[in-house]
């Protein structure tokens, strides 16, 4: 009775299973804005209505989708990087000035030869053992 529903030999031209999702604009502007507040791909996935695995399959297969999210991480690294700087160059903030310094232009504290100086630089030695 199923035997006329069945696949015939050489009929190509029928597809199997659900058609391939493509994501809409407006779902890849979504997702940039998710990827650029951090979150991870499987709470991208949940928003969207998709599984993981299927959003994995459209990063791979399809590159506006792994670009979509590339540039929404890169946009929201970038206007920290500038709040960041502002808060550096504003002279209201020593410490942002001194941490961009640091790991920007990669300057370092300069070792201080003369042991004593520092008050708070202290030297322990192990207590010698009388084995005897």
């Amino acid at each position: 009775m199923g035997c006329f529903l069945a696949k015939k030999k050489g009929d190509s031209a029928r597809k199997q299973g659900r058609p391939k999702l493509k994501l809409t604009p407006e779902q890849l502007v979504i997702a940039t804005r998710l990827a650029g507040i951090g979150c991870t791909i499987k709470q991208i996935a949940h928003v969207l209505d998709v599984s993981q695995s299927t959003l994995d399959r459209r990063i791979a297969e399809d590159p506006k989708v792994s670009d979509a999210l590339d540039k929404g991480r890169a946009l929201a690294a970038s206007k920290v990087m500038n709040a960041a700087f502002n808060m550096a160059i504003s002279e209201k903030n020593p410490y942002m000035t001194t941490f961009w310094l640091r790991c920007r232009l990669g300057w370092t504290e300069p070792k201080d030869e003369t042991p004593g100086d520092d008050p708070f630089n202290m030297n322990y030695s192990r207590p010698s053992r009388d084995v005897g």
